[in-house]
């Protein structure tokens, strides 16, 4: 088959969760036979005005990108440019799969379904009710026009969770016939455990963006009472600063922990594998997540887990059995969990044992395996 892929960013070194999932899909998809391009914006990265250096393909994906014009006052939605139209017009696809709710690749995907009869996916990657608009109302306004427009012109619809395909039957009127459970995927050959887990330093790793919505101000507060049962600990965050890192070193400091936090900016590839494979526990506590992405890779990578009963989190991390939840907002309940994973290394080793097992489920080949599925079943 010939297969579009759209997406909002698509490059070298995504950081985006989104991004990352048409890259790994796209990859799997090509082994399989397929035949796939992706359109993609010229943005580096949301919220930015610079692009990205022309390229022809990202890991043998071929790519096409846009120029898009910003919505003033909207950090995440953008329209794009009437250039993105003509391509998805011309361009002829067996099928074509747009990715993320409130972006552009949604709604002008749908639109274009309007005009040329053509199958049409749609994985919304986040539910309604959780997207980066700042208002609320323009988010009702979204969901009651351009969002609902989407998803009733998508012969298929695709959520990452359950939750994820609750809310958009609940909040933007999905039909729920339409609606397929498929969730992230992980790279099992680049994420793997540590085989000598002997010199394993009692070091706590955060992955992912260093931004609000990720509570990681509720890590800094649960640090100082975990190094007072482990003072040698270490705290590593990894991701790309979205303008909190000052204000969380600055409590790192007033709290007397500085020199223990230590922010590692974004790392991609086998450099961010290496850098789970030195980590004892891993620790997301989120405000929301809609998945975690990140908590596969530490899934995959044998770390047992310290995350928050937030978002589509629980579908993935079964309290007591491959990680421990607590509630969101909560430092002190974040600080015993960590306490007693570091305390009890038998329940420390079964997480560790059981996690990468968990993870098979979730292999890329899998994951492309259930969409070439829904593919055929539209061609």
């Amino acid at each position: 088959m010939r297969v579009l892929q759209v997406c909002p960013i698509f490059h070298a070194r995504m950081a985006s969760g989104v991004g990352l999932h048409v890259l790994n899909i796209s990859k799997t998809l090509k082994k399989m036979g397929h035949d796939v391009q992706v359109f993609s914006s010229k943005m580096l990265k949301e919220g930015s005005r610079e692009i990205v250096p022309e390229s022809k393909n990202v890991e043998g994906v071929r790519v096409r990108r846009f120029d898009v014009f910003k919505i003033p006052n909207i950090s995440s939605g953008y329209i794009p440019s009437p250039s993105i139209v003509k391509a998805l017009l011309d361009w002829d696809a067996d099928v074509v799969h747009a990715h993320s709710y409130s972006y552009f690749p949604t709604y002008t995907s749908a639109l274009v379904r309007v005009l040329k009869e053509r199958p049409l996916v749609l994985t919304t990657h986040q539910p309604p009710t959780e997207t980066a608009f700042k208002s609320k109302l323009l988010m009702k306004v979204y969901n009651r026009s351009l969002g609902r427009l989407s998803l009733r012109r998508a012969d298929k619809v695709i959520a990452v969770t359950r939750l994820e395909a609750d809310f958009l039957v609940k909040v933007a009127g999905a039909d729920p016939n339409k609606i397929t459970v498929i969730p992230e995927g992980v790279d099992l050959d680049l994420f793997k455990p540590k085989i000598d887990k002997s010199e394993q330093e009692k070091v706590i790793l955060f992955v992912g963006r260093i931004a609000q919505e990720k509570g990681l101000m509720y890590l800094i507060k649960a640090i100082p009472r975990v190094t007072k049962v482990f003072p040698s600990i270490s705290v590593l965050m990894v991701g790309e600063d979205q303008g909190i890192q000052e204000n969380l070193i600055k409590a790192a400091e007033n709290l007397g922990v500085e020199k223990i936090v230590h922010f590692l900016g974004p790392k991609f590839g086998y450099e961010l594998a290496r850098t789970y494979r030195k980590a004892r526990i891993f620790v997301l506590p989120s405000l929301y997540e809609t998945f975690g992405l990140a908590i596969l890779e530490a899934m995959a990578s044998g770390l047992p887990i310290v995350t928050t009963r937030t978002g589509g989190i629980p579908e993935l991390v079964e309290d007591g059995s491959n990680g421990m939840l607590v509630g969101p907002r909560n430092h002190e309940a974040l600080a015993e969990a960590i306490i007693k994973l570091l305390s009890d290394p038998d329940l420390s080793l079964g997480m560790s044992k059981r996690n990468p097992v968990k993870a098979k489920r979730y292999s890329w080949e899998s994951v492309a395996e259930s969409i070439e599925g829904i593919y055929k079943g539209l061609c």
